[in-house]
């Protein structure tokens, strides 16, 4: 196992010199680094300063970064940020216009979790007051252009599809007990459920490659599916029984990535040339994860 590992993060190696530029570490000078900490707050997390106005520190509810076009999106009460980045200069963050405004038909939209398109350059966003609801925000227009909305539900966790014979546009949720499909290629992109009878916890949700993706639990627990409207082909039990907090993949989907409080999960998603999208292993012959735990005790 450790061999196929090998050579399989050795494969996701144009991942990392796209997401980072750089095939070598870069000796930074003492003076850059103290520079860059004051964009940093007391708890070490990101918090943006436009020397050129007078705003006062926001704390940003997420940081999101559109890799094709070096911004970074600043996402606050109410509103959003935008800040052009550069490495190479002294200070690496310009704010790009003024703060803006989410509101749809005059009411104020607050964040409590975003998803970034690149492709087509949108936001879309969770209320916090209004739990069911999805807004579709173009960064471009600078506004909300769709709400799309389920019945009853208190939606946890939004992705995208994606894959070559897939429309991007099309939004997957979970709520706790249910999956969510909006095609938005129909009128009103109306929302497909598929609710279980029990109640799973479902509070992650991640697209993969084609209408593939997997599920998290508040029970660390991870579902995969083929597509949406199939039963899970593979359960794979959580470590611990910790919330899984965030999910990512490669590329080609082959390594997963899972958060939790206390350590990093890394799966690959293949067995025997086999996914664990579209084949259901048996008891024995599910992947093996890796483990990195914050603290060898946790």
């Amino acid at each position: 196992h450790g061999k196929d590992m090998t050579e399989l993060l050795r494969g996701q190696k144009d991942d990392w010199e796209q997401y980072y530029g750089q095939e070598e570490d870069v000796e930074v000078s003492k003076e850059v680094v103290q520079d860059y900490s004051k964009y940093f707050n007391g708890k070490r997390s990101l918090t943006m300063i436009s020397e050129k106005t007078n705003d006062e520190l926001c704390q940003p509810i997420e940081i999101l970064m559109n890799k094709r076009n070096n911004v970074v999106y600043s996402i606050e009460n109410q509103g959003m940020q935008s800040f052009k980045v550069d490495i190479n200069e002294y200070a690496p963050f310009s704010k790009i216009g003024k703060s803006v405004v989410m509101e749809w038909k005059g009411q104020t939209v607050n964040p409590r979790h975003t998803l970034l398109n690149e492709d087509s350059n949108k936001l879309s966003l969770l209320d916090q007051s209004e739990g069911n609801l999805i807004y579709e925000f173009d960064l471009t227009k600078e506004k909300i252009l769709q709400r799309l909305e389920t019945d009853d539900y208190f939606i946890r966790d939004i992705s995208k599809t994606s894959g070559k014979n897939v429309l991007s546009e099309n939004i997957l949720a979970v709520s706790e007990q249910t999956i969510h499909y909006f095609d938005q290629r129909q009128k009103n992109a109306n929302c497909k459920n598929r609710e279980y009878k029990s109640n799973p916890q479902f509070n992650k949700i991640h697209g993969v490659d084609q209408e593939s993706f997997v599920i998290g639990s508040q029970t660390g627990d991870l579902r995969f599916y083929s597509k949406f409207g199939q039963n899970s082909k593979n359960m794979i039990p959580a470590p611990n029984k910790e919330p899984v907090l965030c999910m990512d993949t490669s590329k080609d989907g082959r390594l997963l990535l899972i958060t939790y409080r206390s350590c990093l999960l890394l799966l690959p998603t293949f067995q025997k040339s086999r996914s664990a999208f579209d084949y259901s292993f048996k008891k024995g012959e599910k992947p093996s994860p890796y483990i990195l735990r914050v603290h060898p005790k946790t």
